[in-house]
């Protein structure tokens, strides 16, 4: 897959995921930020994503999930070594040089857990045929031609799938982490950018899968009303970025004073 004049799709194998983050473009992520506010956006634009032990377990689910001969390839269980001993001093440098350059390590506990979780999804989900981890970019001509940017977790057909872990995929939690990290929102852009790149998308799909035993797994479709206001939200995001880029003005919150109070069914 090539990408022409800023617009078309690119494989895996030539943009890595972090590549792709670091490529200019609004992604589903900045559309939350500027949701908050420009300045939001601005101040995660300049720190950049951070790195944590949770969004690196995360990185590794996807990858052990829906590329699971890239992560047998690129991680490695990290052994215990007893590096008190000389032999376990001389046994943990060799394991270090006969790793692979770019081999990432993962505690046992860890390994076990992202390697469960990925076996779980694969046992309870079909991904025959999926791809996965296709980046795509295209110019929105009519929001200052700025490029959009998105890199769905897999697509198969007309549809693009999104995998979550979480705590618990019950429907009512599950209902909750939708609305409280905008996914629906991170649908609504994935579909309208991948259909604007002509590919017909017209169901969003979420795998979820709990980070604990016995790691349930449940499948969801976004519903119509999700969709919309997904796209709603998108297009203020939008606007407010366009906005904000012509006026060189990145505000924060409005600074007049709000009345707030209690409902009085609360």
């Amino acid at each position: 897959m090539t990408m022409n004049d800023g617009q078309g799709w690119i494989g895996p194998d030539s943009l890595s995921n972090e590549a792709y983050h670091a490529m200019d473009g609004l992604s589903s992520s900045n559309l939350k930020d500027l949701l908050k506010s420009p300045r939001h956006y601005q101040h995660r634009l300049k720190k950049g994503n951070q790195q944590t032990d949770a969004r690196r377990i995360g990185t590794l689910t996807h990858t052990a999930t829906l590329e699971p001969e890239v992560f047998k390839r690129t991680v490695r269980e990290s052994p215990k070594f007893d590096k008190r001993t000389k032999a376990g001093k001389e046994a943990f440098h060799a394991f270090h040089a006969s790793l692979p350059a770019g081999t990432q390590l993962l505690a046992p506990k860890d390994f076990d857990m992202v390697s469960a979780m990925a076996e779980s999804v694969r046992s309870q989900a079909d991904l025959t045929g999926i791809e996965a981890e296709v980046s795509g970019f295209c110019r929105l001509r009519d929001y200052g031609n700025v490029t959009a940017k998105i890199r769905p977790d897999a697509m198969l057909g007309t549809t693009i799938m999104d995998l979550k872990t979480c705590k618990d995929c019950s429907e009512r939690a599950v209902f909750y982490s939708i609305r409280d990290w905008k996914y629906h929102v991170s649908a609504a852009w994935y579909m309208m950018i991948a259909n604007l790149l002509d590919r017909e998308i017209d169901k969003f799909q979420w795998i979820f899968v709990e980070k604990t035993a016995p790691y349930g797994v449940r499948v969801y479709n976004a519903g119509i009303n999700m969709l919309r206001q997904g796209q709603e939200e998108c297009i203020t995001a939008l606007k407010r970025y366009v906005w904000s880029a012509s006026q060189d003005d990145w505000e924060c919150y409005d600074p007049q004073p709000i009345d707030i109070d209690f409902r009085e069914d609360d």
